[in-house]
């Protein structure tokens, strides 16, 4: 919801693109980025932010490239600056930290206009807010739209001066049994993910989405927005002599025409369209099936089995959300050496991400809007092609074969490393953090994330990771047990460890932030 006051909060998992090992702190920045809506142009706006965690830096940003406008101007607890709105241009804040490590809550404040998260601006922009719309006075509301498959020309294509059809120029084909199965699955995949039911009927003029094939040189398929004129609107094409259509098979680029063209019959825009521009590192299939442009970290050119992470939110401004899919308790787990891109949208249950059959080093984030790399493509490892909807949460990870990172989100995380040497890193809640064989490393970043129990805590072979705690009170000992910032306690046949800010010497309380569960002997605790 748009407010002149955005409260937010920089966490160690909100990394620039491309993402850095989580480990290498000291090559990695955190920032947070909202969008600036509402404020007239040539009224001066300034634009105010607060933490009592960090020093904050603020800079100001064109909203359709990310370029910079100005430098942030730095204060002890305050970031401030002004400038004055110009016509025609949208403004990004990215909020972030003097010290990459000191990280918190903060508070943005304006004197105009009102803020909104970046994703709702990258939702605005695929669906230029309405503009194409099968509903445009009840925008997030759902609808029921029929369906049919063309089995002649329809009667409003007339033929133009040279005796060719109009945008269809010759030989009009009805679909084959192939294309018909992958429509009805590109249909059903943007039901999943929004408030749109789709209703097969007997093919006449009336019916909404009417779906054909004709030769049109150039095009592998088009459509036409709704507000294309009361006949031809969700009308959608594509191209017979195109060899990717005949057999569209999710994954391929026939399928991912098809979900392309149907996005378009849904209002949805290009990525690089005239005012709909997303920023050009994201203008890929990585992040919407509106763009041209294929995944940058894949090692063959495959595309997206669902609508991805930005073309959610887009579809679901126009129709609002499906409530109901992903109720249960749901696996993913995808097949090994296949390659894959999807984004995942789940509305309840308690779900998991399960990459046991993987070989390939695996990185699962479970926070929502962020991708997962899971795969591989003949022995090359596949990068960033699983998405999390923004909104979405999934509970549990398991990892695979490889050397893992899994990482968890802000509610209680069942995160299992498996096989290899891994890395698990809890964030927010009381997680469960169970390494497998090999030697693993638990990183614990904040007394704030909760307390996390360690399952399988190996004496002399797995470690915690405790470098973030130390360097956010500059501790820069030899032994932070031996000065009392870490302490270890034994309860009930497990060991207790708390993070003490000021050490022995200090008045502040001890916080316990892990739990190994049934470890006690504490001269085999490692840490680094």
């Amino acid at each position: 919801m748009s407010t002149n006051s955005f409260q937010g909060a920089l966490q160690f998992d909100d990394l620039l693109y491309p993402y850095t090992h989580p480990l290498e702190s000291e090559t990695t920045y955190y920032y947070d980025d909202i969008l600036l809506t509402g404020a007239k142009a040539g009224q001066q706006v300034t634009l105010t932010l607060e933490s009592q965690q960090f020093r904050p830096e603020l800079e100001l940003r064109r909203a359709d490239n990310l370029s910079r406008i100005l430098q942030f101007q730095t204060g002890q607890e305050a970031a401030q600056l002004t400038f004055t709105m110009k016509p025609g241009v949208d403004y990004v804040l990215r909020v972030t930290s003097e010290n990459p490590q000191a990280i918190g809550a903060y508070t943005l404040k304006t004197t105009a206009g009102t803020f909104n998260p970046v994703p709702q601006y990258q939702a605005e922009t695929l669906s230029q807010q309405g503009r194409h719309s099968w509903q445009p006075y009840r925008l997030g509301q759902p609808i029921t739209l029929t369906y049919s498959f063309m089995e002649k020309l329809p009667s409003y294509y007339k033929p133009n001066r040279k005796g060719q059809w109009d945008d269809t120029t010759s030989v009009f084909k009805p679909m084959t049994p192939a294309q018909r199965d992958a429509v009805r699955l590109a249909l059903q995949a943007w039901e999943k993910v929004s408030g749109i039911t789709f209703k097969a009927v007997p093919d006449d003029n009336s019916v909404q989405f009417r779906f054909g094939t004709a030769k049109e040189p150039g095009l592998s398929g088009w459509a036409y927005y709704p507000d294309a004129g009361p006949l031809r609107r969700g009308d959608t094409w594509l191209n017979h002599a195109d060899r990717s259509n005949r057999n569209p098979l999710p994954g391929s680029y026939g399928f991912s025409t098809v979900l392309h063209e149907v996005g378009h019959a849904l209002g949805l825009s290009h990525p690089f369209d005239e005012d709909a521009t997303l920023p050009l590192a994201k203008q890929t299939v990585q992040y919407t099936v509106m763009a041209y442009d294929k995944h940058p970290n894949l090692p063959v050119d495959y595309q997206p089995h669902t609508p991805m992470l930005y073309d959610i939110p887009a579809i679901q401004q126009l129709y609002g959300k499906n409530h109901k899919t992903g109720q249960g308790d749901t696996v993913y787990q995808w097949r090994a050496n296949k390659p894959f891109i999807e984004t995942i949208y789940d509305t309840g249950g308690i779900d998991t991400v399960n990459a046991r059959n993987q070989q390939q080093n695996t990185w699962i984030n479970l926070k929502p809007g962020q991708f997962s790399s899971i795969g591989q493509f003949h022995a090359q490892p596949i990068y960033e092609n699983v998405a999390i909807a923004f909104g979405v949460i999934i509970e549990h990870a398991i990892g695979g074969a490889g050397n893992d990172i899994l990482s968890g989100n802000q509610t209680n995380n069942k995160l299992i490393g498996a096989w290899g040497a891994d890395i698990l890193i809890g964030l927010g809640g009381n997680d469960r953090l169970t390494g497998g064989i090999g030697a693993d490393i638990f990183v614990f970043q904040s007394t704030k994330d909760g307390i996390d129990t360690i399952t399988d805590f190996a004496r002399g072979q797995d470690r915690l990771n405790v470098s973030r705690l130390l360097k956010s009170v500059g501790y820069v000992g030899a032994d932070p047990f031996l000065d009392g910032v870490l302490t270890a306690t034994i309860s009930q046949g497990n060991t207790v460890v708390s993070f003490d800010r000021d050490g022995f010497r200090g008045v502040a309380d001890a916080v316990p932030f892990a739990i190994l569960e049934n470890f006690t002997n504490l001269q085999k605790l490692s840490h680094a």
